[in-house]
């Protein structure tokens, strides 16, 4: 008898590590279920109609749209009412900006889960004002197209705005890189970021097209003004998603002590998989999810556990054509200026060849327009002058002459004797403080991020990091949340870990501080009796 519970106790830690096993490989090698990305339409303010392709008739999305989102598909046309506006998300590729008394038709509208690193677009402006934000396109077959009846803008992304008023302006201008303009008479327009273009709509005008680096009116300048901070929320929007979607994926951080089993897992995986395509898409699956793993620690700040992830994927799996979980991990990293560093495409190109040369030629690209290396300090002579209309961020530098008043002019170091070359200053660290640790619920506290350089200086960057607050370790509960650079509290007691991640050329870095949300808990006293 005694025997018989032996081998019985035997036979089931036998089949409860055997089940164990399974459910672990299963855990840590099943599909990769991404998000469904959609093009979806949003009621800002005011009056939004939509009109289904097909259809003649116009139906108020207004209400609708405020509680939700409501898909957009080729050949619908969408319209705002007076002081009215709308926002179009483009599959996590761009974003659409629609301004009062605007009419657009989408008849161009295409991505696929398939096939994720394409997108397609074309919008006619009938009229209004259309700003555009898409990311870097990551293939050749990629295009944008934004056109009213005498224009036709062309992009491969950037950021711009497209004008038409009737019996008004018309024209472009360009916020990001370049957008290329033909004109109804034929002329071909290449205008850079910064640059407004004026379009004569008269047909036999001598000049279609007029430049100038400035807006056009005061007009356009606020709706210029109001988009540019709306670009940055959208990337931050989109790589917050991303990070989350990405952590949801890998099921364990790369930084968990139990990383290591999910190697051991696709190896019994592969073992047990026989047919040579069933094993490809596996191999592929597993270099998707160690890119996106790559990707968390990139921008948590780990530029070089990012690496060692990517180095560690077998040479082997490079050999195979990229599918579609290596599409979308390619775009969550090239399209993340920070993550276009040379050692990191490097580290990319052995695993992955293909999502290696996507980020390269997007590297190449931004170049063109962007100097995303360190940049040496200018010259006491070269000075930013702002146009009246436009920010100084993307006003053209122009030179100017030093005042005789001017006592500071620093004078030119004599032609005997140079003046020693300061190296450039790189960022070294971040950190990260709040105004109060400790809070009531329902209280706010100001975040603060500093970015320390090499050279002993700092910058103020809380309005250029990714802010994040983490749940409470002990009960899993949010015990506030972020807006803007505010933490504000709610009702739920406990620690939140607050993080912030600033991104450049140059890497990542994180800094973190703790809040805890106090609870005051008052005993109940029993009455007198």
């Amino acid at each position: 008898m005694l025997l018989k519970k032996k081998l019985a106790l035997a036979i089931f830690l036998v089949m409860a590590a055997v089940l164990g096993t399974v459910a672990a490989v299963s855990a840590f090698t099943g599909p990769l279920e991404f998000t469904p990305r959609k093009a979806n339409l949003r009621a800002e303010l005011g009056s939004v109609e939509i009109r289904r392709a097909g259809s003649q008739d116009w139906k108020d999305v207004s209400n609708y749209t405020v509680y939700g989102e409501m898909e957009v598909r080729e050949g619908d046309s969408i319209r705002t009412g007076p002081d009215s506006a709308a926002t179009i998300d483009y599959f996590e590729q761009g974003q659409a900006r629609l301004d009062a008394d605007t009419t657009v038709t989408f008849e161009k509208l295409r991505w696929d889960s398939k096939h994720p690193t394409t997108f397609v677009g074309e919008v006619l402006l009938d009229s209004g004002r259309l700003w555009s934000r898409l990311l870097d396109f990551l293939t050749p077959e990629s295009s944008y197209v934004a056109r009213t009846a005498n224009t036709v803008a062309t992009v491969r992304g950037t950021a711009f705005s497209l004008t038409s008023i009737p019996k008004g302006y018309e024209g472009v201008f360009v916020a990001e890189h370049q957008v290329d303009l033909s004109v109804r008479q034929g002329t071909a327009v290449a205008v850079r970021q910064g640059t407004t273009a004026g379009i004569d709509r008269n047909p036999k005008a001598a000049k279609p097209a007029t430049l100038k680096n400035a807006a056009w009116d005061e007009k356009e300048g606020a709706w210029i003004a109001a988009n540019l901070p709306k670009d940055r929320a959208f990337d931050d929007q989109v790589a917050q998603r991303r990070l989350d979607e990405a952590k949801r994926l890998i099921s364990v951080s790369p930084s968990s002590p139990i990383a290591g089993l999910m190697k051991a897992a696709e190896e019994i995986r592969l073992a047990a998989t026989f047919n040579s395509d069933d094993k490809n898409e596996l191999r592929q699956r597993f270099l998707a999810r160690r890119l996106l793993a790559a990707y968390v620690s990139a921008e948590e700040g780990r530029t070089e556990e990012a690496k060692a992830l990517i180095a560690s994927s077998p040479a082997g799996e490079a050999s195979a054509s990229a599918n579609a979980d290596v599409g979308m991990a390619t775009s969550f990293l090239a399209q993340r200026p920070g993550m276009l560093r040379d050692d990191v495409i490097k580290a990319v190109e052995n695993a992955a060849p293909a999502a290696a040369g996507v980020m390269e030629r997007i590297k190449d690209r931004r170049l063109e327009f962007e100097d995303i290396r360190p940049k040496p300090e200018p010259a006491p002579s070269e000075i930013l002058k702002p146009s009246p209309l436009l920010p100084t961020s993307i006003a053209p530098p122009q030179e100017t002459k030093p005042s005789a008043t001017n006592t500071n002019a620093v004078a030119p170091a004599p032609i005997f004797e140079p003046a020693p070359i300061k190296p450039a200053s790189t960022p070294a660290s971040l950190q990260v403080s709040a105004d109060m640790a400790n809070l009531p619920p329902g209280g706010k506290t100001a975040l603060h991020a500093m970015l320390m350089m090499s050279d002993g200086s700092q910058a103020d960057v809380t309005k250029l990091v990714r802010w994040n607050a983490a749940a409470d370790a002990d009960t899993g509960l949010a015990i506030g949340a972020i807006q803007g650079n505010v933490f504000i509290s709610n009702n739920t007691g406990g620690k939140s870990v607050v993080s912030a991640v600033y991104s450049d050329a140059s890497g990542s870095l994180a800094g973190k501080v703790d809040i805890t949300v106090l609870i005051l808990e008052i005993p109940l006293v029993p009455p007198l009796q």
